[in-house]
């Protein structure tokens, strides 16, 4: 706090029609009296500039050194818990997503990933790969993925609770594809139902095959295990 902050507070109140009266210090008027007459009340100076003070609770001490106010109450306005006297944001905006555990083993810190923010694609970096949490509650479980913009003005058209689409750069590959409902996992490990005709029963009977996710996405995922092109597997 230094007079140029003390100046720019009281410009402030009285800019919005108010006084920042609060541990004002004036001065008296020394008036001489004559003799036998009745001494008056001492008048205020107002010749000089009072000293102006800020009482300590009218102060908020945040956290870090740089904040931006992403909102605040109009004058006259009610505060309570649901509506706070202001809202402010201690660090840059960004983005964040869920990875499963197969995705999550080819993300890492550095690699530059394509964001698409409703019609625009910007160019953002992973700044972090979390550690698996099982939130539960509903919420997916997973590693949480932190990205940002490479651009530091493509942060303006992040806004909180903004829906976006996170891309990596990706290889072109042919694989082995299973939908992700076939997929089923108990304390042996992974593994699908080949289905298979009986020809004693003229029954489809399964044979159990294990198999290693190497990545998910769009419904299906990507496999390695006994498995043929054209076999077919069970879905739960």
């Amino acid at each position: 706090m230094d007079s140029a902050t003390m100046e720019a507070a009281s410009s402030f109140f009285a800019s919005e029609g108010f006084t920042l009266s609060s541990g004002r210090k004036t001065a008296m008027k020394n008036h001489q009296v004559e003799p036998g007459a009745t001494p008056e009340s001492p008048a205020l100076d107002d010749s000089k500039n009072p000293e102006v003070t800020i009482p300590f609770r009218q102060l908020l001490v945040l956290p870090v050194a740089s904040t931006t106010v992403v909102s605040s109450l109009e004058v006259g306005q009610k505060v309570t818990a649901e509506s706070p006297l202001a809202r402010f944001q201690a660090e840059d905006n960004f983005v964040e997503f869920i990875a499963e555990v197969q995705q999550a083993g080819f993300l890492k810190t550095g690699q530059e990933v394509s964001v698409r923010v409703v019609e625009k694609l910007v160019t953002g970096r992973i700044t972090s790969v979390g550690p698996f949490t099982d939130v539960g509650n509903g919420q997916r479980a997973g590693h949480a993925v932190m990205v940002e913009p490479t651009n530091k003005a493509d942060l303006a058209l992040l806004t909180p609770n903004l829906s976006v689409t996170v891309a990596g750069q990706g290889t072109a590959e042919q694989a082995l594809a299973v939908p992700i409902s076939g997929i089923r996992q108990d304390a042996e490990g992974t593994y699908v139902l080949r289905s298979s005709p009986d020809d004693r029963a003229s029954k489809v009977s399964a044979t159990r095959v294990p198999v290693t996710v190497l990545r998910s996405g769009g419904g299906f995922a990507a496999v390695s295990g006994d498995l043929a092109q054209g076999d077919e597997v069970q879905i739960s």
